[in-house]
């Protein structure tokens, strides 16, 4: 007897779980993070350059085209991971944008300064709640109609 599931019992259709990407998307998609990487690093570059690499103002460049690089990474990451996951016959899909991860980001980093740390310990499933609030789920093509009642739980 199969174990139903406790958020959505008509979920229960019995389809298979698969991971379809292969290593060469996760080449391509490290290759387009560091591309990225790269664009981020030479802007901050330039107006190391242009200004000195002891002005404030280029050390404070550095450290935003970082921040941005990192975070846009992160959601490139997030999107592919989804995009190639299937779960019981239905595909997922990440809809986050890197600017709403940004904003989070700096929320979560400013709470875990203010409590000294504390925060931090509770990061790890913030982060992935915030990933799963921002996941969908949708039929495979090509897979049988079946289409389950959605029903939102609170926890």
């Amino acid at each position: 007897m199969s174990k139903k599931n406790k958020y959505n019992p008509s979920m229960d259709n019995g389809a298979a779980s698969d991971f379809d990407g292969t290593v060469w998307n996760y080449i391509g998609v490290g290759f387009l993070e560091l591309l990225i990487i790269a664009l981020m690093g030479g802007i901050a570059a330039a107006v190391m350059l242009t200004l000195g690499a002891e002005n404030v103002i280029s050390i404070i460049v550095l450290v935003v085209c970082c921040i941005i690089a990192s975070a846009w990474c992160v959601i490139i990451f997030m999107k592919w991971d989804a995009k190639h996951t299937i779960l019981g016959g239905y595909r997922l899909k990440f809809k986050a944008s890197a600017l709403n991860f940004l904003l989070n980001y700096f929320k979560w980093l400013l709470l875990t300064v203010i409590t000294l740390g504390i925060y931090s310990l509770w990061l790890p499933v913030v982060v992935r709640r915030w990933r799963a609030r921002h996941t969908t789920i949708h039929p495979v093509e090509g897979e049988s109609s079946y289409s389950p009642q959605v029903n939102y739980y609170k926890y």
